[in-house]
């Protein structure tokens, strides 16, 4: 099925929502002692280039839950707050 360019814009402003969520969270999150992979410069950059359209699509899907996975892991949100920002 092919998305329209309204659905497409919808989904982009979705993304971007979730991600600007995220970015807030992960400033909030003690990421103390973790692995660059995980540090906070490291998911926020993630965040930032999904936000300016750099990374889009599935991939801008899984670097979100990516972050978000490290987040509940670290306890900076809860799995369900973290559903929430996703609705």
């Amino acid at each position: 099925m092919l998305l329209t360019s309204k659905t497409n814009r919808g989904m982009l402003v979705k993304i971007h929502k979730v991600a600007e969520g995220m970015f807030e969270i992960v400033g909030k999150t003690d990421l103390s002692g973790v692995p660059g992979c995980c540090c906070r410069a490291h998911l926020q950059g993630m965040l930032m280039k999904i936000m300016c359209d750099d990374v889009t699509g599935e991939k801008a899907h899984r670097w979100l839950g990516y972050v978000q996975g490290v987040v509940a892991l670290r306890e900076g949100a809860t799995l369900e707050e973290l559903k929430d920002l996703n609705r």
